[in-house]
């Protein structure tokens, strides 16, 4: 360009901010993508499950908007919805490896976590919780009781019985000794 050609055109000048400082924009943007992408290709739409829209909303997207619109015709053409109960829904466990990687993964493993307790009551969300917990904890000590009321904070006996409550059973105790 000439000096005076670009100072004619850079009269009005607009800055738009990258995809990745505008967050909030990214499930709006893939909603209508997936719409105009649909009724391009004379497919049925797909939509995204709540966990799958927050790792792709946490996604840096250096590609900016044109890498997450060949996101969703991508995501049509090779019909990855298919693996889900719901051939309409896509997870988190259909997204490519690459946007899962390249969102934080304490973040993702986060954003599983609280979708896995978000549909329960806080009840069965502790319950559940707790299972889990107490296995993790009977795996990392290979079933001993002893060690794991140790480390745990509880009376042996307590531990009996909230593993009883809990419905953890000396079959499912002794697999996990076997697994180690």
């Amino acid at each position: 360009f000439s000096d005076e050609l670009f100072y004619r055109l850079n009269a009005n000048t607009l800055k738009i901010l990258p995809l990745m400082a505008r967050r909030e924009d990214i499930p709006i943007l893939l909603n209508y993508y997936m719409e105009q992408s649909a009724n391009a290709h004379n497919t049925q739409q797909k939509r995204f499950s709540n966990e799958a829209l927050t790792v792709l909303s946490s996604y840096s997207w250096p590609g900016d908007v044109t890498q997450l619109k060949n996101f969703v015709d991508w995501t049509l053409t090779l019909n990855l919805a298919s693996k889900s109960a719901d051939a309409t829904l896509i997870t988190i466990d259909d997204l490519p490896k690459d946007i899962v990687n390249g969102t934080n993964d304490g973040e993702c493993n986060e954003i599983r976590f609280i979708s896995k307790f978000s549909e329960l009551s806080i009840k069965d969300a502790r319950e559940e919780f707790e299972r889990q917990y107490l296995m993790e904890q009977l795996k990392r000590f290979s079933g001993n009781i002893s060690q794991t009321s140790k480390f745990v904070g509880m009376e042996r006996s307590a531990l009996h019985r909230k593993l009883k409550s809990l419905n953890i059973t000396d079959s499912k105790i002794y697999k996990l000794e076997d697994e180690n």
